[in-house]
């Protein structure tokens, strides 16, 4: 048992949970505390946010911020550890989601899913020996301990490009990491025998994707990524087939109408129609991910003929909430609501509320 192990065993002793030592350095194999068995997350989405520096981890403090900032810009290593939580969800049933975090210290008592004070699976970072990562499974007596992954900060991190193939002693491609150490979250367990898996238990360099062994594991713990559950058969892709909102009886001037919507694929588009009442003359379309998934979305507001009257694009997967007013909607008008991808890559898909 390393040095690490040893640590990290005095580390999380109060909390009696599993931290599973991943992502080990090539010279160094990894070692697994197993205490308690990972179990796959009961809710979906499974949020994640990014801790505050300083907040407590033990008797260390979180530095993932300034550590990371180092080699990059903050918007970078975010997007880039969503990309991870993407490629998860694209091949599995499991789906991810941002929101904000707060300065509380990592195994502040609360609920081990859905604690309203920070994500799910929380990102930070201290000093570590040996290995490039942690990450706590989810387990329901874990606490908010829960699907953290905490990195080290003897490692350097950098977006490294996929023709990258050296490996470079204390330096490692963020994404990979993060692939790796999010694996562990969501129940699965490193591989000590195949490197083309990006559960080995070796650091090997630069990953592009899941291998085909890793989506058999992970749809094994999950399923399959799932058909939009919010379209009837007939689906809502065109104008003819639009779904239609209708107002509530008890709808009252500035209340508001709310649709649950999902975008599967890059080709996905989602269409709805609403017609002005008697109480309407402008109307703001609330086109939201934000907490629901990582989709990267574009809403497009047609006239009753197909003409685009205005759009709205979501900036990035850290902003993916869109809002957009017509300032005329009169009673007895149509209009039409296109909702599609916007075109930022790896952020294709996932759910979206329309209001």
């Amino acid at each position: 048992m390393n040095t690490m192990t040893l640590s990290i065993a005095r580390f999380i002793c109060v909390v009696s949970l599993v931290m599973v030592l991943s992502t080990s350095s090539q010279q160094s194999v990894c070692a697994q505390l197993s205490a308690l068995p990972p179990q796959v997350w009961p809710q979906n989405p499974v949020t994640v946010s990014f801790a505050p520096d300083s907040v407590g981890i033990g008797i260390f403090r979180n530095e993932i911020h300034q550590h990371l900032k180092a080699t990059m810009d903050e918007k970078q290593y975010r997007i880039e550890i969503l990309k991870a939580c993407q490629e998860w969800s694209r091949n599995s049933g499991i789906n991810f989601a941002l929101v904000g975090d707060s300065p509380r210290d990592f195994g502040t008592p609360g609920l081990s899913q859905s604690d309203p004070r920070f994500g799910d699976i929380r990102f930070g970072a201290f000093p570590q020996t040996n290995v490039l990562g942690n990450a706590i499974p989810y387990h329901p007596t874990a606490g908010t301990w829960a699907g953290d992954i905490l990195l080290d900060t003897n490692t350097i991190y950098e977006i490294q490009s996929p023709e990258t193939t050296q490996i470079v002693a204390e330096r490692a491609d963020l994404f990979s990491v993060a692939l790796h150490e999010l694996g562990n979250t969501i129940g699965l367990v490193d591989d000590n025998f195949d490197p083309e898996s990006v559960m080995y238990y070796r650091y090997a360099g630069r990953r592009q994707s899941l291998s085909p062994f890793d989506v058999q594991n992970v749809q094994f713990l999950y399923g399959p990524r799932a058909n939009d559950p919010y379209e009837d058969r007939q689906g809502n892709e065109s104008i003819a087939t639009a779904s239609i909102i209708n107002w509530s009886a008890d709808f009252v001037i500035n209340s508001s109408q709310t649709v649950r919507g999902r975008i599967n694929a890059s080709q996905d588009v989602d269409v709805y129609r609403i017609r002005g009442n008697t109480l309407s003359d402008k109307l703001w379309v609330t086109l939201n991910c934000r907490g629901l998934s990582l989709l990267c979305p574009k809403v497009t507001i047609l006239d009753d003929e197909g003409r685009v009257i205005d759009t709205a694009s979501s900036e990035s997967p850290l902003d993916n909430s869109v809002t957009k007013e017509l300032t005329s909607f009169y009673p007895d008008e149509t209009r039409y609501l296109v909702v599609e991808w916007n075109g930022i890559p790896e952020f294709e898909f996932g759910d979206y509320e329309l209001e």
